[in-house]
């Protein structure tokens, strides 16, 4: 039987483009100060994102082909290349992966739902709380996607149960934004939340930033759940929900009666996850604990025989082998455009002027320029590989707190609010059909603007409180 390849035209534009920015950086002028291999770094970069939003081929593909042009270009050799993998991040995400494997083959979501219907008992703004919150706190140690996608499936049913119609229930516009929203803020709250925190953590210390667990949740913590609760008392602003029928709350309640006990897989699940939250925080104290080797001892026990949470055939199908070589290749394509002095020559160009403002002009311009452009890319990977590197250099030359100015993108790497289709989170909401592009720029402008604002005056003073 005869195989057949369709391309896209999204996947065909990605081509283009990416080969275009390639060819484009490798005729221009070399620019005073800078190098050939600097400027090619930054087509390369730019190609990886380009490549990376249109999909263009599959992610492992594509990060494959593009560490094998580091060498081609001249910017590092292969084995420069690959010792800048980032291999404690690639452990991290894998660790973590069996987590989020684990969690969905429980009954727990479930029983949170069931749990914040009869609290709110059926008020369209407590519910909308509700699941913002809770998504939000089990983001912080679990993927985004998958707390959503997890959600997603029991905040659907209920929405169908209640006879909340796609595109005319203000209910369902509201959670079904509430919750890729929410979930993705929630990777901010501790370094567990998304690999990006990881990247970031190591970036840090490439600074000579040491920041522990304990220190980065005592600034993710009171700070993303400010962004959760401004987002959550938003929301009934502008699309004004109605509320959840009674009938709505039995069908879930009906679920929740079939239950019966927790299961011995259940309890377990429970009891790992306590106890790498305990071995994370301890971590802030004993060094052998870090985030790493925490989320990978925990992987383990789930494997350990008696406990058999995993199995590696399950492994193997259900972890995301797109993020791990992200991961890996964002590090290295970060490392290519800092050895080659393209970054440092990039923010003396485009952020020279920036000392001369009033700091705290200079802090809420920034913030909001990465906020916006946060929107056009896709991955918290991405994010902060481009912006850290470009935020620290600024720091140097304005005398900002280094470790405040790179929590900007570390922040705004996960909590996407304005731009739907290059963000995956939202795909998984959107397809129901309860809301727009033009609802979620409705709803998310204020909100990125407020919190623009607040991250740009409260780190500079979190962090020295914090010893930084």
């Amino acid at each position: 039987m005869k195989s057949k390849t369709f391309w896209s035209q999204k996947s065909v534009l990605g081509i283009v483009l990416s080969i275009a920015a390639m060819l484009l950086f490798g005729i221009l002028g070399v620019p005073e100060g800078l190098t050939r291999e600097g400027l090619l770094s930054v087509g390369l970069f730019l190609s990886a994102i380009i490549l990376w939003v249109t999909e263009a081929f599959p992610i492992c593909v594509s990060a494959i082909g593009l560490i094998a042009l580091m060498p081609l270009f001249n910017i590092m050799s292969y084995n420069d290349a690959m010792s800048r993998f980032g291999v404690g991040t690639v452990l991290f995400i894998m660790a973590t992966g069996g987590i989020t494997i684990t969690l969905t083959r429980t009954t727990i979501p479930l029983r949170i739902t069931a749990g914040i219907l009869r609290i709110t008992k059926g008020s369209a703004r407590l519910i909308i709380l509700g699941f913002s919150l809770v998504g939000a706190l089990l983001s912080g140690i679990m993927s985004s996607l998958a707390t959503c996608a997890l959600f997603f499936g029991i905040v659907n049913t209920m929405l169908k149960t209640a006879d909340c119609k796609p595109g005319q229930s203000q209910l369902g516009k509201a959670l079904m934004i509430a919750l890729p929203v929410c979930c993705g803020i929630g990777g901010f709250l501790t370094p567990a939340g998304t690999p990006g925190n990881i990247l970031m953590m190591e970036l840090m210390e490439g600074y000579g930033i040491h920041m522990t667990f304990a220190q980065w949740t005592a600034i993710g913590m009171p700070i993303g759940l400010l962004a959760i609760l401004v987002v959550a008392l938003w929301l009934p602003v502008v699309f004004k929900p109605e509320g959840v029928s009674a009938q709505s709350k039995d069908a879930i309640f009906q679920q929740y009666a079939k239950l019966g006990k927790w299961t011995a897989y259940e309890k377990k699940t429970v009891a790992i996850i306590l106890g790498m939250l305990v071995c994370w925080f301890a971590g802030s104290w004993i060094p052998f604990l870090n985030t790493t080797t925490v989320a990978v001892l925990g992987m383990v026990v789930m494997f350990l025989p008696g406990v058999d949470l995993m199995d590696w055939k399950t492994f193997q199908q259900e972890s995301d082998w797109n993020l791990v070589f992200i991961m890996g290749t964002a590090s290295i394509l970060v490392s290519g455009v800092s050895q080659t002095g393209a970054m440092e020559w990039l923010v003396t160009r485009i952020f020279a002027d920036l000392g001369s403002l009033p700091p705290a002009l200079m802090w809420v311009l920034i913030s909001i320029l990465v906020c916006v452009l946060r929107a056009f890319i896709p991955t918290t990977t991405a994010v902060i590989a481009l912006f850290a590197p470009m935020l620290y250099s600024i720091a140097s030359m304005t005398g900002a707190n280094p470790g405040a100015m790179l929590m900007i993108p570390a922040f705004w790497a996960p909590a996407a609010m304005l731009m739907l289709y290059t963000e995956p989170i939202f795909l998984i909401t959107f397809g129901e059909g309860y809301y727009t592009e033009g609802d979620l720029l409705k709803f998310g402008w204020l909100p990125s603007l407020v919190m623009a604002v607040v991250i740009a005056l409260a780190f500079p003073v979190l962090l020295p409180a914090l010893g930084f």
